[in-house]
């Protein structure tokens, strides 16, 4: 891998695109296709038709769409495992047996010249497709097979670097009969394509996020242009380990806990089928596409991790700020914090086209991508949140010094605020926020969305749970609790309100066409549904909480709790969906995605064992159990209050 700046004593591979000759007629699509033996749905060398000028002046001109072989690329920049990189000879390639499937790469790609290898194949087309094998790279990989490269990868254009080993041009140079296409080496100042991609006449058809024309290693020429448009207490005797089971208050009660467990018996059965369906056939079971790489799984991930974050800078408010009063949801917030990354995790790791390779993330780092660094961040919350959690339930249960655990619980919570801040949601933030390709994504102001969003849903979640779980114990929830807890949700949610507010109002006063084309479809597209009953919808849980009559009722201030915990899943939907309908080229076809029942019932599914999982650590630890020194008081509380 050598750095864009650096001279290379080898050829610089490039080629040069005379649009003028361009006839439309893709035979350079089908001699690429047929030389690769690529499988439907991957297409290196696409032919886009154009008009250009207003009537009854226009013109149609054919827009080649090879990989630009960028010497920036933003592909290389973003993959979190240095799977792709660009090559001595100046090639971007891709080492189909590093990449995990991710598809990061091509949100970031502003041409729209990478494919991912669902795992389909010609074989109703074609007798014995499947023993065909592609030459890419020169490397032998037999039949075609599940799990096997390049099956579950992201494939591109290289220039057919097995045919240049051979002192063989491409594939599409060697065909094209209007003798369009030039190829050769760069670094030699006598070449024709050095000399024809030095003509002032060139024109890059460039959308504005993409590298500049002179730092690209494939040209197009025309003499046209054709620019497109991204409490103290004292110490108890540790002789009982806090692991072990002591009798605690139950959980539920007998008749709850049989509807509970066999509620999500149910779910879990119902969508092992389709889990199973998606680790035998990979992501070709959802409604996803070369040109819609990210869906309902990534909107998951992303929302479950804001969940993850906001639960636990909830619990921060009692461990580091000493705002004693939310205690006795302190060690649910962290637990639900732990749980809810979990089900991320398990999220994401589904959408990987090669999960089998998710750990090789640990293993190699790419420090200029986002995700590669929140891997990292991940782990360290993890374990930062289980070592909290476990001082908490040793200080619930007395098996240690309070004193001396409440000041490491608030010297982990002090590392752990701006890490969920800055590291955990604000890096998943900025997944989004370097892709320069992709509307209303990149921007300063998205990390930040992303964390008050976080405060937001992870206050409505705990106020959700500590809700239904006094109901479930057969137990009054605290009205004083839930009011306390609707105030920091209140909050959070008007300011969320006024970050979407600047989102919004600043593309449209700056006439950026492509992110208003974007708003466009999130509120009158085929996703208005999200964005006006459940995005917009957060304001009547506000309102909820703000009415004199219905927030001195638990059961309403939980109602709000759970429209607005609804209310952040549509937002999510609506960051990473919308964003990618519009073709990222001029002349591209528009996107169409609906998750499929198979993305939704694997979507119960993890949700239904992340719930099982809390569960049965609740019958297990007291998670809910008051602290000793607290009972009388919140007993006395209990007996002014009037029921909801």
């Amino acid at each position: 891998m050598t750095s864009p700046t650096q001279e290379s004593s080898g050829p610089r591979w490039g080629m040069v695109i005379d649009l003028q000759k361009c006839v439309g007629c893709d035979s350079c699509t089908v001699a690429c296709k047929a030389e690769n033996r690529t499988p439907p749905g991957v297409s290196y060398n696409v032919v886009v038709e154009m008009e250009t000028g207003t009537f009854p002046n226009v013109r149609r001109v054919n827009i080649p769409r090879p990989c630009m072989q960028c010497d920036e690329p933003p592909c290389v920049t973003v993959c979190p495992v240095n799977a792709t990189y660009k090559h001595d000879n100046g090639i971007v390639v891709i080492d189909g047996d590093r990449c995990i499937g991710c598809r990061y790469c091509i949100t970031a790609c502003p041409y729209g010249a990478r494919s991912f290898d669902f795992g389909e194949s010609y074989v109703d087309e074609v007798q014995g497709a499947d023993v065909l094998q592609s030459p890419e790279y020169g490397v032998d990989r037999g039949e075609r097979a599940p799990w096997k490269s390049p099956w579950g990868t992201v494939r591109k254009c290289n220039f057919c670097m097995h045919r240049l080993e051979r002192g063989e041009e491409p594939a599409c140079a060697e065909t094209c009969i209007g003798d369009a296409r030039f190829f050769g080496d760069l670094n030699d100042p006598e070449s024709v394509v050095s000399k024809l991609a030095a003509s002032p006449g060139r024109s890059a058809s460039r959308k504005r996020s993409e590298p500049s024309p002179a730092s690209t290693t494939c040209v197009e020429v025309s003499h046209m242009s054709t620019t497109t448009k991204t409490p103290d207490a004292p110490a108890a005797s540790p002789a009982r380990r806090w692991w072990s089971h002591v009798p605690h208050e139950p959980f539920l009660t007998p008749r709850n806990r049989r509807l509970w467990y066999g509620f999500l018996g149910l779910v879990l059965l119902a969508g092992s089928w389709f889990v199973v369906a998606r680790l035998t056939q990979g992501v070709q079971v959802t409604d996803l596409t070369s040109q819609m790489p990210w869906g309902a799984w990534v909107a998951f991930y992303i929302y479950f991790v804001g969940l993850s974050a906001g639960a636990f800078l909830l619990s921060s408010l009692i461990y580091v700020f000493g705002m004693h009063q939310f205690e006795r949801i302190g060690r649910a917030a962290l637990l639900s914090a732990i749980v809810c990354m979990g089900v991320a995790l398990a999220f994401i790791g589904l959408d990987l086209g090669r999960f089998d390779r998710a750990l090789s993330t640990l293993i190699h780092f790419h420090w200029t991508s986002p995700l590669s660094w929140e891997v990292r961040f991940y782990t360290m919350y993890v374990a930062l949140l289980a070592v909290e959690l476990v001082f908490a339930i040793m200080v619930q249960r007395r098996t240690t010094d309070p004193i001396r655990a409440h000041r490491w619980m608030r010297i982990l919570g002090i590392i752990g605020v701006p890490l969920a801040i800055f590291g955990v949601h604000g890096g998943t933030g900025t997944i989004f926020a370097v892709v320069k390709a992709r509307g209303m994504w990149f921007g300063g102001l998205f990390p930040i969305v992303f964390v008050v969003s976080a405060i937001v849903s992870g206050t409505a979640l705990v106020m959700a749970i500590y809700f239904w779980q006094r109901r479930g114990a057969g137990k009054r929830p605290s009205l004083k609790l839930m009011q306390q807890l609707s105030v920091v949700l209140v909050g959070a949610i008007f300011i969320d309100l006024g970050l979407m507010f600047y989102e919004f109002i600043v593309p449209i006063l700056a006439f950026e066409h492509h992110d208003k084309s974007i708003m466009g479809i999130m509120a009158f597209g085929p996703y208005w549904w999200s964005f006006w009953f459940f995005q917009i919808g957060m304001l009547v849980a506000a309102l909820i909480i703000c009415m004199s009559p219905l927030k001195k009722r638990v059961g309403w201030l939980a109602a709000a709790a759970m429209m607005v915990i609804v209310g952040i899943l549509g937002v999510r939907f609506n960051i990473v969906v919308p964003p990618l309908v519009p073709p990222v080229i001029d002349g591209y076809p528009t996107n169409i995605y609906f998750p499929t029942i198979n993305e939704w019932m694997v979507a119960a599914f993890l949700c239904a064992g992340g719930a099982l999982a809390y569960s049965l650590i609740c019958e297990w630890q007291p998670i809910f159990d008051p602290d000793p020194d607290d009972t009388e008081a919140i007993a006395a509380e209990q007996q002014q209050e009037v029921p909801a």
